[in-house]
């Protein structure tokens, strides 16, 4: 047995690490996201690159921007789950409270495993190909292995022995498997630390008094927390880490894990999360509230699981420090360090704080030195020739520092608010720009007023103040330039140098030449000329720029941050720019007016709206691991355009093989990249069909339409966000069948056959000609029998006789005008009825006179036996097309079998209104009815009826909405008949033509 050889000293024992607090950039995934359920208990990612969240609602597959969920609906078996592995064939495996559910991406199945009630699950893992071992805690404490294999589960092993569960000082244990060596790692307060391979259990000599977690990190190196201090195990041996003073106050961790580099996170059971890391431990402030479990990727991107969803650092590069987590204070402008190192911060409206040992301090002392009681600090404090922190603000100038003692840097006040400083080099004059202004103060000459506003006037403010190579000095507006050589004031622009934009930021780089930022964007003097850096990243106004070495320029704008590559601009005449937002872990919002300082240990403070940023270039690396790329599937267009997922029935090997109707197919696919997932990129190029390889886009899917038959083989490309792509492109193969009609054979066969069938071809269609011919003739000639049987039936002998002998007999009676009158009704009424002789349409309008002149004349003749009344609704449209007779035949009815057949006191009702669109017509009278007109000896031909019904049948077979009409029988509440009553529905648009509908209507 190997020892554990622990190189510890006496000092360590008294070790209590520095903490420092700081607050990282996560991403929160929540329910609303996807994410199955909110409560994370295990977190793992598979071979594949998908992350496996388990929850106690379920379990969700992770691509990096959408979840897939499984739940016991699905097959789970228990909808908690406690641990994830994968096996050797990619069989993703999930441990609950009842037992293990293997998911081999398509279907689940479930195995109860036989454990006591009373027993809890440490873990499981693959000991072999096929073969798991399934870790539990009986109720007396001792740790049961079970070997699960081909569905089956045989009691392998009990380690420890039995204890009173009453007992004071209950064992506890951790465990964790490195698949690489094939160990499984065990930690038991009492027992100590084992070793546990296939053919034997190893106890190593590690004494474990008090237990808080183990872990494997990412670099392969197994990590313990015992004993209140953390140990790393290498080669048998522990090394000594850290010793603190939350590791000794937590009960135990929850989740510990160790990245690539050998940095540890763990909790302090209060929701917090630190990080060891060179000799340190730091406090991340960020509320998590409640960590449950912690998780490192294989592009070392940290995962916290929560009881409020599931977290992903965003980068290490960058740590906030926001008002309401950290204790600085709202609007920082300015930010600087003093002679001790201590970074201070000046606030617009809350003074001034400096950072110490983690903690945030109101600074003293200042306040006797001003008068009035809410001075403002702004942007564009310095450092000066003595290491003194120059700060602007408002009514007296600004303030100096020395590391211990504030003091007035003029003598003299100045009543403009001071916003930026500058010191010469050379001769030490301090220029103060101010909001009307510019003052320069110098042991000469004392306070000056230069008079100078940048651009000559275009701008009060002077924001921005630097040295070129030529000394001369440049003072920046936002809307102006100005700069002074010498004494001499050259206002820009001058032909010289034509340059009419503003200098809000501006800053000389190791080459002496000039970078200057605006409203319009960022622009680069070298002496001989302005050249404007177009970039889609820059699109808002620049308000801070900074040097990172010599090699990159840090540009601060409205829209956040970015970084220009200074050698590939000067050596290769090259933009490249890296957008830094808030998927790459910047979260500040707006940053500041000339707001970014550069610390003595390299890193840059960033002053934004909402916080500042502490931003680490050494820590902020590109992601070199390419995204994993899958084409996940096919889907087919159907029918009712619906995409259609391809079955594996459509599947031979790893290709497919579609119909020739299957020719619109849409390819989903992934690039799994877990750090900044939303920047991945495709491009995507079908071999047989695409002339070349598509533009970059970031959707994930590529559809294509009308693809002829052939072989075709989909190859995909895809690119993190820092632009590697991935080295091979995953390829999909697949044929599209010809149809029948497509083959060379079959059109060989449809010759042969065409050239048989010519003649018979001939034949029919001379057949079918002389049908049509036939069908027309008939058509023509029923058409021509409707017109003749409307007209016979309008111009009604008995009816015209017995009208022209009630006009003479009031001729007789010497009534002329009446029976004027009515002659002329007549006449209208038979001049109406040749006239359209030809039609069997009308107008409404034309129907309706024909109808009151017809009801008119039977008034007259009938000595005012009856009234009649037309209702027509304000909304219908008197010129619309009906059939002829349409209202005449079923008023003309009422009156003969209804009406007339009553002593006095006929009514015949006519409404025409709209229906939902439909044109109603409603003949209504309050005659004897139906039933004892028949029983009248009065016969009736019904030819009326007859032909309305001829004309709507011959009209509803162009439409597909047809006339239709109903005969309702009245009666009174004594039950006797009381009337009639007819409707006539036509269809809104209904058509009176196979051809155009076009009518012509006589008037």
């Amino acid at each position: 047995m190997k020892q554990i050889k622990l190189y510890l000293c006496l000092l360590f024992i008294f070790i209590n690490v520095t903490l420092y607090s700081q607050e990282y950039g996560y991403k929160h995934y929540t329910t609303q996201d996807g994410l199955v359920q909110s409560q994370v208990r295990s977190l793992f990612q598979d071979s594949k690159g998908y992350i496996w969240v388990g929850t106690k609602g379920g379990v969700s597959r992770f691509d990096g921007t959408s979840f897939m969920n499984l739940i016991p609906a699905d097959g789970l078996f228990n909808s908690q789950v406690l641990s994830i592995i994968e096996d050797y064939k990619g069989t993703i495996w999930f441990l609950t409270n009842h037992g293990i559910s293997g998911y081999d991406g398509h279907e689940i199945k479930s195995y109860p495993a036989p454990v006591s009630k009373n027993s809890t699950f440490l873990g499981f893992y693959e000991q072999n190909h096929g073969v798991l071992i399934l870790m539990s805690v009986n109720s007396e404490n001792q740790i049961i292995f079970h070997q699960f294999s081909e569905g089956k589960y045989t009691l392998q092993s009990t380690l420890f022995p039995a204890t009173n569960p009453a007992f004071p000082d209950v064992p506890f244990h951790f465990g964790v498997y490195d698949p690489a060596t094939r160990i499984f790692w065990l930690a038991s307060k009492p027992y100590g630390l084992f070793k546990i391979t296939e053919s034997k259990t190893e106890k190593l000599n590690f004494t474990i008094k008090v237990l808080r977690g183990l872990t494997l990190g990412k670099d392969h190196k197994l990590y313990i927390f015992a004993n209140d201090s953390a140990f790393r195990i290498e080669q048998d041996s522990a090394h000594f880490l850290f010793t603190d003073k939350h590791l000794a106050s937590a009960l135990w961790l929850k989740d510990c894990v160790a990245d690539k580099d050998g940095n540890v996170f763990f909790d302090d059971n209060y929701g917090r999360l630190l990080l060891f890391d060179k000799n340190k431990v730091t406090i991340d402030r960020f509320n998590f509230k409640d960590i449950s479990t912690l998780l490192i990727d294989n592009e070392n991107n940290l995962w916290i699981g929560t009881e409020f969803g599931l977290y992903r650092q965003l980068s290490r590069s960058f740590i906030n420090y926001t008002p309401a987590n950290s204790g600085i204070g709202d609007l920082i402008w300015n930010i600087s360090e003093d002679k001790r190192n201590r970074m201070w911060f000046s606030s617009f409206i809350g003074g001034l704080q400096y950072l110490e040992d983690g903690n945030f301090i109101q600074a003293q002392g200042y306040q006797k030195l001003i008068q009035w009681k809410d001075p403002r600090f702004y942007m564009g404090g310095i450092i000066d020739h003595d290491k003194n922190i120059l700060f602007p603000m408002s009514f007296i100038g600004g303030l100096r520092f020395d590391g211990s003692v504030f003091t007035k840097i003029f003598p003299d006040s100045i009543d403009p608010a001071t916003l930026f400083f500058f010191e010469d080099p050379v001769n030490f004059d301090l220029y103060a720009g101010t909001s009307i202004g510019l003052y320069r103060f110098s042991a000469k000459h004392g306070l000056q007023n230069l008079n100078i506003q940048p651009g000559n006037g275009k701008s009060r403010n002077v924001v921005s103040i630097i040295k070129d190579k030529l000394n001369r000095l440049w003072f920046g507006g936002f809307n102006g330039i100005t700069i002074l050589q010498g004494e001499q004031k050259i206002h820009l622009p001058t032909k010289e140098l034509q340059f009419d934009k503003g200098g809000n930021a501006m800053l000389p780089d190791t080459r002496k030449n000039l970078w200057i930022g605006n409203a319009d964007g960022l622009y680069n003097y070298n002496y001989k000329k302005f050249s404007q850096i177009i970039h889609p990243g820059i699109h808002s106004m620049i308000s801070s720029l900074a040097l990172i070495g010599d090699s990159a320029l840090l540009i601060g704008s409205a829209s956040g941050l970015a970084i220009l590559d200074l050698k590939a601009y000067y050596d290769e005449d090259k933009i490249i720019l890296k957008v830094i937002d808030k998927i790459r872990g910047f979260e500040g919002i707006e940053v500041g007016q000339n707001a970014i300082f550069r610390d003595s240990k390299g890193l840059y403070w960033i002053a934004t709206a909402d916080r500042v940023v502490q931003f680490n270039p050494a820590l902020y690396k590109s992601n070199s691991t390419p995204p994993a790329t899958y084409i996940n599937g096919i889907s087919i267009l159907n029918n009712k355009m619906e995409w259609i997922k391809a079955n594996d029935s459509l599947k031979t090997g790893d290709s497919y093989r579609f119909s020739n109707d299957q020719k619109n197919l849409r390819f989903d696919f992934i690039g799994i990249s877990t750090t900044a997932p939303e920047g991945v990129r495709y491009s995507y190029y079908l071999e047989g069909y695409d002339k070349g390889w598509s533009a970059e886009v970031t959707e994930r899917y590529a559809v294509y339409t009308n693809l002829p038959p052939g072989e075709y083989k989909l190859l995909l490309k895809s690119c993190n966000a820092d632009g590697i792509w991935t080295p091979e492109p995953t390829t999909l193969a697949f044929r599209i069948v010809p149809a029948l009609y497509q083959r060379i054979w079959f059109w060989i066969l449809l010759i042969m056959l065409l050239s048989g069938m010519l003649v018979f071809s001939g034949v029919v269609l001379s057949n079918r000609r002389k049908k049509a011919q036939h069908k027309k003739l008939n058509d023509e000639k029923r058409l021509a029998q409707l017109k003749l049987l409307s007209l016979k039936n309008q111009i009604d002998p008995h009816f015209t006789f017995n009208a022209i002998n009630s006009i003479a007999s009031a001729v007789l009676k010497e009534n002329k005008e009446l029976a004027y009158k009515y002659f002329v009704k007549l006449s209208r009424l038979m001049r109406s009825i040749l006239n359209s002789s030809e039609n069997l349409i009308c107008s409404l309008s034309e129907e309706l006179e024909f109808v009151k002149d017809y009801l008119d004349i039977n008034k007259f003749r009938f000595k005012d036996k009856f009234d009649y009344i037309i209702n027509v609704a304000p909304e219908v449209d008197l010129s619309l097309p009906i059939p002829k007779m349409a209202i005449q035949s079923f008023s003309e009815n009422a009156l003969k079998h209804g009406i007339l057949h009553k002593d006095t006191g006929g009514m015949l009702t006519i409404s025409i209104y709209s229906n939902a669109g439909n044109l109603k017509l409603v003949v209504e009278d309050n005659g004897i009815g139906r039933e004892m007109a028949g029983t009248i000896s009065e016969t009736s031909t019904g030819k009326g009826l007859i032909i309305l019904k001829g004309y709507f049948d011959y009209f509803n077979k162009y439409n597909q909405q047809k006339i239709n009409w109903s005969i309702i029988d009245l009666y009174n509440e004594h039950g006797k008949a009381s009337g009639t009553r007819v409707e006539v529905n036509i269809p809104s648009g209904f058509s009176y033509d196979e051809h155009e509908i076009k009518h012509t209507y006589v008037k």
